[in-house]
């Protein structure tokens, strides 16, 4: 009786286990289900065509989104794609105001930014502007390029710097047009967002070329992780999970590029080394003015400017090749004014690189004509005598005061005002 008991005592534990695994497994498996396949997506909004960070299709995502994806599983989210077009605020921040965006990667982690809808995660890299030489020259400073043509970008810090120095300034409209410059000889360096240079050397130049990154206050930032204000577990879990990738994101700075090794540190601070005529010019307040403005705030920000903001000028200036109302001037000197012929040849020994020869361009953003357009006819030449003399180091202007005298700027006026007084 007892031996029975027993018996039917293990056949009923052998029952309980049997009954136990078989309402657990579908639970264990869920479990594990949920850990390889998240049930919650990840939405990143991103750029579509702004490699080296961001891509849509193609052999290469973008350090950004492959960074992304190394992310999602330890969060336990998928990642999905929300592509929006252009840089600046107002397209970020129409992503989150209208609930397509999770997160945003690349933004600025300085005092600078301010977005009140975003909290930031740890930085976990740094960006910034880069020297872009030939191979084995040695540059420890913008004064090594004394006499020199170097390219750089329209409003962006470096092109303040170059025009403190003497140095030939070769303005272009993107870091990708710049590279190209200096590939065709038409340059002797480049001074470029770095992330763009590093990429373009190394896939489209075969790295004929060093990309040296730079040092100095507004020059270089960590980036992080943008999360909507209000998911706070989102951004710990992020910044729980960017700890552990830290070999990775070195392995994805190699792949795309970017610039390595001992950055050059630019003492904005010190004397200009210009020539004798510019000895006295003052530094502008570079480093008040904003990071994220600096990288065209989504860098970059790879922020500069993308290829597309490229295309879009280029059609701009075949479409219409002054940007401005009416056809090119007829440009006679015998009709000038003393003045005005004497500013037209300050014009272009001074203004041309950045605003075009005869102040012709294909840019509604340099064309001075048009600028001035917006100013009340009897304020133009005050307005034109301050801001050419102070410079707007956030727009790209900087100061001429000890380069050009008072009288010369008022004569480079007169010859804006013939221009103006002779569209056809």
């Amino acid at each position: 009786m007892l031996e029975q008991r027993q018996t039917g005592g293990r056949r009923k534990r052998r029952l309980c286990r049997s009954l136990a695994a078989c309402f657990l497994s579908p639970l264990l498996l869920g479990l594990v289900w949920s850990k390889a396949w998240p049930s919650q997506t990840l939405r990143v909004c991103a750029e579509p065509d702004n490699l080296p960070t961001t891509h849509r299709g193609g052999p290469r995502k973008g350090l950004y989104l492959e960074l992304i994806d190394a992310l999602g599983p330890q969060i336990g989210r998928a990642a999905q794609y929300v592509w929006i077009e252009g840089t600046g605020d107002r397209p970020l921040r129409l992503g989150f105001a209208n609930d397509q965006c999770d997160v945003y990667v690349g933004l600025p982690a300085t005092d600078g930014f301010h977005a009140p809808y975003l909290s930031l995660t740890r930085p976990f890299m740094r960006e910034g502007y880069a020297l872009v030489v030939h191979r084995g020259k040695k540059v420890s400073s913008l004064a090594d390029l004394t006499g020199q043509r170097v390219a750089v970008q329209f409003g962006t810090l470096p092109q303040v710097l170059v025009a403190l120095y003497d140095i030939e300034a070769r303005t272009c409209d993107s870091p990708q047009e710049a590279m190209s410059v200096l590939a065709k000889g038409e340059a002797d360096a480049a001074f470029i967002w770095g992330p763009a240079a590093g990429y373009y050397n190394k896939y489209n130049l075969r790295s004929s070329f060093d990309v040296i990154p730079t040092n100095g206050p507004g020059l270089n930032w960590p980036v992080a992780i943008g999360v909507r204000k209000d998911d706070a577990d989102l951004r710990r879990a992020l910044d729980r999970a960017l700890e552990k990738v830290g070999p990775l994101i070195v392995h994805l700075q190699e792949e795309y590029g970017f610039p390595s090794g001992n950055p050059i540190t630019i003492d904005v601070k010190e004397p200009t080394k210009a020539s004798p005529q510019s000895s006295n010019a003052p530094l502008p307040a570079i480093a008040s003015h904003s990071t994220a403005r600096s990288a065209g705030l989504l860098q970059v920000s790879a922020k500069g400017h993308t290829d597309r903001d490229a295309g879009r000028l280029q059609k701009l200036a075949q479409n219409d090749q002054t940007a401005m109302d009416g056809d090119p001037p007829d440009i006679d000197e015998a009709k000038m004014s003393p003045q005005a012929r004497e500013g037209r040849h300050l014009f272009n020994s001074r203004c041309a690189h950045c605003h075009g020869d005869d102040a012709i361009t294909g840019n509604p953003e340099r064309s001075i004509p048009d600028l001035l357009k917006r100013i009340p006819p009897e304020q133009e030449e005050s307005f034109f005598v301050t801001v050419v003399t102070n410079g707007e180091a956030d727009q790209g202007m900087p100061p001429w005061k000890g380069a050009l005298s008072e009288d010369q700027i008022k004569k480079i006026f007169a010859f804006i005002r013939y221009l103006q007084d002779h569209r056809q």
